[in-house]
């Protein structure tokens, strides 16, 4: 990023958007939330992220916006104007799955008093949860074991690397 960030392209880029929005003010809507900002990546055409993403469409595995150096303000504000609402819905169900998260990891925490509960690599959101949920349910029998522990949900049973956690698998079975 550093390499092109102040390069000339970017710069051009970044006068050709300030002259178009003197001569014309964009047409668009603040978004409703300040933490609902769907972020825009103006990449170079030479960038890997260029080749592997449409110009001028909402990255959902990204989480933004993507616009070529090489735009006018008319193309910019007509692309803002047709994916924003969709990328304010996208960070507005992450934001939600993220409270789900950690309403999910807090209480698994508070009932086996735990010291911490973390996710591991390669556990997918929906295998955290349902673990803290199994966690949760089981907590009477854990609690004695467990209690001021540092738990990671994981794929195997396990005492980690560093020391610091037990790796519990996602799906166990008492």
């Amino acid at each position: 990023l550093r390499e092109w960030a102040c390069s000339p392209e970017y710069a051009n880029f970044l006068h050709r958007m300030l002259a178009m929005a003197i001569q014309q003010p964009p047409p668009l809507e603040p978004p409703p939330l300040p933490d609902h900002t769907v972020p825009l990546f103006v990449s170079p055409a030479s960038h890997s992220l260029s080749a592997k993403f449409s110009p001028y469409s909402l990255c959902l595995e990204r989480e933004m916006i993507m616009v070529p150096m090489a735009a006018c303000g008319e193309k910019l504000y007509q692309c803002l104007q047709t994916h924003m609402p969709a990328g304010i819905e996208l960070l507005r169900k992450r934001a939600e799955e993220e409270r789900g998260l950690s309403a999910a990891r807090d209480k698994a925490k508070s009932c086996l008093r735990l010291r911490r509960l973390e996710c591991g690599e390669g556990i997918s959101r929906e295998e955290f949860v349902r673990c803290c949920e199994r966690l949760v349910e089981c907590a009477e029998y854990l609690k004695p074991l467990a209690e001021g522990m540092s738990l990671r949900v994981a794929h195997a049973h396990e005492v980690g690397t560093c020391g610091i956690f037990v790796d519990i698998q996602w799906n166990f079975e008492l």
